[in-house]
């Protein structure tokens, strides 16, 4: 996902509070697991698009713990407009908060670009990338 970012303009933040946003590289290392639950969220947020090409959407997301989740009290959760659209990989869910441990944000919600690619004919389902690096 190297260099995709050039194309795109860093989108608004949708919340109406100030979060803490990472720095984008362009890069889009960080894939987001679950996303086939949430496929109707990301349809509408991706629109209309070339089935034979598949989409591209860039977006920005929020990322927050969910110390509370009964399946995994290290989850975070990716978010899109206030719906979860899926969860950070369990192996990158560690390395994610020592990175908020090192900013002094705790367990604090914060921002980063995203990117919405797939939905095409050899690829029907949609996947999200994320612009940051966890490590």
């Amino acid at each position: 996902m190297r260099g995709i970012g050039r194309w795109f303009r860093r989108a608004a933040i949708p919340s109406p509070t100030r979060l803490y946003e990472w720095s984008s590289t362009g890069r889009y290392p960080t894939a987001v697991v679950g996303e086939s639950h949430y496929q109707d969220t990301l349809q509408a947020e991706a629109g209309d698009y070339d089935r034979s090409q598949g989409a591209c959407k860039p977006c920005v997301v929020t990322l927050e713990c969910e110390d509370d989740n009964p399946h995994d009290n290290f989850a975070v959760a990716v978010r899109l407009h206030d719906h979860r659209i899926g969860y950070l990989m369990r192996r990158d869910t560690e390395a994610y908060r020592r990175k908020l441990d090192r900013k002094g944000l705790g367990t604090r919600a914060t921002v980063c670009d995203a990117i919405i690619i797939g939905g095409s004919f050899d690829k029907p389902s949609l996947g999200v990338w994320l612009d940051i690096d966890v490590s």
